[in-house]
């Protein structure tokens, strides 16, 4: 004996009767609510960054130095604790786990580890933000905070804006970013904007003077090969051993290459036998050098981010041209924002091209099942709903639409037809009998009404916890796939219960009608006109 069903369902399926006959009386407003909810989404639409990137789960948060002269290690050593120092009474509320730094000659970090299962993405966030303000001032040392260091470059992640500075020399590169910097600073809503490079290391030049050398009997690869081999030493023949080969190198103890002087008393030996110390010949300076330098297409570049915490990419792009326009530029030198674009073109193609793969497939697999093409077209009106729901659930949560939401949207598909197959086939089982249209989709409907309910619910109550946990798979987040599958099955839920029947007996009729004009043309052409034999005049 089955068992009485609860005072909810009783209570929601005499509401969606009603409902539902309503709609079946007044069939064009389907249509038109379905139009209504669809356009809807053009709004959210245009306020969501589309970046097709995936968006990097994050362990630390990272402070870079910039030093603007040259530091010993030991002074290295003295900035960073003076930094750990300062963070340590704040260690609860930046969630600190453990406070590393780690310097060379080259540069200099601290990262700020959260604590075990707090590395989420609000609290990264929030975290940078507070230690943004915890950073204190030192002379000669400017304190950052960085973004995830794969989110700088080329738009990737999300709310940056980012342009390319490319010419021939670097120093050059480095100035006009500084102008740059001024004039995208004053658009209203950019932070932090600032500009990623090699920091310059100090290096020694030896210049020789030409005509010293000549009166000296001395060639620049002379004194090359001298300096060559007192420092990088020179290579000998391998020696055989019993367990191979082992390389030789012959040098010099590094006691005799410690220091500028004894590098400026290096002897060389002159053409006419005498000894010649090196800074006879050649001056010896200390000049900025790089160890890296980006080059993109064979010219050098420089790139420029910014973040903002409202709006989207499209927004401040038009804003970040309008102030580099009037830039002066040196021959040779320009700004441009790389090749993101052509990327983002080349993803949305592709996205849109497997969208509509996926559309063709499912419609032609239901066309087949049902063998019906009304009913198919039917069907796929719970796609729009799905995508607006998804939208719109996006706009609501700020989450932008990286490359786990496109997944998730593809996958949305096959699983928002779902619910309209189970209550179409139902409905034809009834019409099957004999029963009356109206009649078989309101008790097809009604009695469907439950299984639909319960497999929304289920799958939506099941993503909640990657929603709210935010967890990462492979070092990636997938809670925008999540959110896309839910916004879009519960609004596709609804509105498929109550539209699908109103939309299946339209996509019905109208087929109908245009299907019977051949018969009654044909019929019109088969009926003689009127003779007017015998009629006299």
């Amino acid at each position: 004996e089955p068992k009485p069903r609860g005072r909810l369902m009783v209570w929601l399926e005499d509401r969606y009767r009603r409902v539902l006959k309503f709609s079946l009386r007044r069939r064009w407003l389907s249509p038109v609510i379905g139009l209504i909810i669809v356009g809807s989404a053009v709004f959210p639409f245009q306020r969501i960054d589309m970046n097709f990137d995936a968006n990097n789960t994050e362990l630390f948060v990272q402070v870079r130095y910039d030093i603007s002269e040259e530091m010993t290690l030991d002074r290295k050593e003295e900035l960073v604790s003076r930094l750990e120092q300062h963070l340590e009474p704040h260690r609860d509320e930046l969630m600190a786990r453990s406070i590393y730094s780690f310097w060379n000659d080259r540069f200099a970090l601290t990262r700020i580890y959260l604590a075990e299962g707090e590395a989420t993405e609000d609290n990264i966030n929030r975290v940078r933000n507070r230690l943004r303000e915890l950073l204190p001032e030192i002379a000669g040392v400017r304190l950052s905070v960085d973004e995830n260091s794969q989110q700088w470059r080329r738009h990737r992640g999300a709310d940056r804006v980012a342009f390319q500075l490319v010419g021939e020399d670097t120093e050059t590169l480095l100035e006009l970013s500084e102008e740059a910097i001024r004039r995208v600073e004053a658009i209203p809503g950019l932070l932090d904007v600032e500009t990623r490079h090699s920091e310059a290391q100090q290096e020694l030049h030896i210049q020789p003077d030409r005509d010293l050398a000549v009166r000296y009997d001395l060639t620049p690869e002379q004194v090359s090969q001298v300096v060559g081999l007192t420092y990088r030493g020179r290579r000998l023949q391998r020696f055989r051993t019993a367990d191979g080969e082992r390389e030789m190198r012959l040098t010099l103890d590094e006691q005799e290459t410690e220091t500028i002087d004894q590098l400026r008393n290096l002897p060389l030996h002159a053409g006419s036998g005498e000894k010649v110390p090196l800074a006879a010949v050649a001056d010896l300076k200390q000049v900025p050098g790089r160890e890296h330098i980006q080059r993109d297409n064979r010219l050098t570049s420089i790139w420029v981010t910014a973040r903002y915490n409202e709006g989207t990419r499209e927004h401040y792009i038009p804003q970040v041209e309008a102030a580099l326009a009037d830039m002066d530029f040196p021959y040779g030198y320009r700004w441009t924002f790389g090749d993101w674009q052509a990327r983002q073109r080349e993803q949305s193609k592709e996205f849109l091209t497997n969208l509509l793969l996926a559309l063709m497939l499912v419609f032609a697999v239901m066309a087949g099942l049902f063998e019906s093409v009304r009913q198919a077209l039917a069907l796929m009106v719970s796609l729009p709903f799905a995508l607006a729901g998804a939208v719109w659930t996006l706009y609501l949560t700020g989450t932008d639409f990286d490359q786990p939401a496109a997944i998730g949207l593809l996958l949305l598909i096959g699983i928002v037809v779902n619910n309209g197959i189970v209550m179409l086939e139902h409905i034809n089982q009834y019409r099957r009998r004999g029963m009356d249209r109206a009649e078989a989709m309101v008790k097809g409907g009604t009695e469907r009404l439950r299984p639909i309910l319960m497999t929304a619910v289920t799958t939506l109550i099941g993503l909640v916890p990657i929603v709210v946990q935010k967890p990462s798979l492979g070092g990636v987040y997938y809670y925008s796939m999540a959110l896309v599958i839910m916004g879009g099955l519960a609004v596709s839920a609804f509105m498929t219960s109550v539209l699908l029947p109103t939309t299946a007996s339209l996509s019905e009729d109208i087929f109908g009608f245009f299907g019977s004009i051949p018969g009654r043309l044909r019929l019109r052409g088969r009926v003689a006109p009127p003779s007017r034999a015998g009629v006299r005049k």
